[in-house]
């Protein structure tokens, strides 16, 4: 089982679909895709869906974070390929990757707002008033909460949740580009324009659109992109992308679609034929978890390339072993894997590739702890 988070694209007549919509949308899809979900153990299993975020009503997003759990080794592209294709119109995934950070990390969310007016001197108006009153820290907003079991009316400073704020006027459109508190101390930010059309006194047609999230940083007070700059998802990435090529170059040159895990694990029984090899082995050699080992080794074995026998010393436990069909496409893999390899370090100088392996040797014995 591993964690894979999907970044969804919702825009259109899509931002009409209310988050327990949306949820029930992705069961769907996820069934139509014919992914192979992880389940909940609990009475009533259900597959794990978790949206870290939820949109409001009548909102777009560039990239709504969904957390799922699945059960195979399926690549990150092959997901969001499957997703697309059953996606309804408005609704797509943007980007698949390995789920790095949690929820909890959320501090901020960005949003681009357009505010349409019925002349171009009500805009401009309208965006002297605005910034006076967010440069000033007086704009307050009326949310609704609890005290006990009663509903209640709080007032909530937003300029204290704000930390970023810019403007633009252009004809009868003000644009604003702002960073809001997310998580449990989020703005949304339907209370900023409210505040500001009470304010001022206007009504303009709204269109609310977010563009992304950020994580708290000491270094930067308006965060990092929780999208960006990490080397674990850049370590990820590249491993799709090798994956995704080592598919290609086998198929070219062994006629047979095998992926780079399949090969190491091909490459361990024979040069260990001599020595008994356990399941288990494979999965440390790998560095997978028992269901993802066993169905890599379902695959091999269904082709002939190996086989699986009862231990003499433990029944429990199954010997792993290389068919000779195994052996000969492991010498027939050899040219493609070198092939693999020279593609590349074909713009890496020699420094670079000795500087790279030492990198990779630190980040190892780091996650190995």
């Amino acid at each position: 089982m591993r964690a894979v988070r999907l970044w969804i694209k919702k825009e259109g007549r899509a931002k009409y679909i209310s988050h327990l919509d949306m949820n029930r949308c992705f069961t769907r899809a996820v069934r139509r895709a014919k992914l192979n979900l992880w389940y909940t153990e609990g009475f009533n299993p259900h597959p794990y869906l978790c949206f870290l975020t939820p949109l409001s009503l009548g909102q777009e997003s560039d990239g709504e974070p969904l957390d799922i759990r699945i059960e195979d080794d399926m690549t990150d592209s092959e997901i969001m390929k499957r997703m697309n294709d059953v996606l309804p119109e408005g609704i797509s995934v943007v980007r698949v990757h390995e789920a790095l950070s949690k929820a909890s990390e959320i501090a901020y969310a960005s949003y681009i707002l357009r505010l349409e007016f019925p002349s171009e001197e009500s805009a401009k108006a309208f965006a002297e008033q605005a910034k006076s009153l967010v440069d000033g820290g007086e704009l307050y907003a009326e949310k609704l909460g609890k005290q006990g079991r009663k509903k209640v009316t709080k007032q909530v400073s937003v300029c204290e949740k704000m930390h970023s704020f810019s403007m633009q006027c252009s004809g009868e459109t003000v644009q604003m580009n702002v960073v809001l508190n997310a998580g449990n101390d989020m703005l949304n930010p339907t209370l900023l324009i409210d505040a500001l059309q009470k304010a001022t006194d206007t009504a303009p047609f709204v269109s609310i659109r977010r563009t992304g999230f950020f994580k708290a940083d000491k270094r930067l007070r308006e965060g990092v992109n929780v999208m960006e700059n990490s080397v674990g998802l850049t370590i990820k990435e590249l491993n799709n992308l090798i994956s995704k090529r080592s598919y290609i170059l086998f198929a070219e040159e062994v006629q047979d679609k095998i992926s780079y895990s399949g090969f190491q694990v091909i490459e361990y029984l024979y040069n260990h034929a001599d020595c008994r090899v356990l399941q288990r082995d494979v999965e440390q050699l790998i560095g997978c978890t028992r269901a993802t080992a066993s169905k890599l080794l379902n695959r091999l074995e269904s082709r002939g390339y190996l086989k699986r026998t009862v231990c003499e010393l433990d029944e429990r436990q199954r010997e792993v072993s290389l068919t000779p069909l195994g052996e000969q496409l492991y010498r027939q893999s050899i040219p493609a894997v070198r092939h693999l390899d020279d593609v590349l370090v074909q713009a890496l100088s020699e420094a670079d590739c000795e500087a790279l392996q030492r990198i990779a040797e630190k980040i190892r014995k780091v996650m190995e702890r």
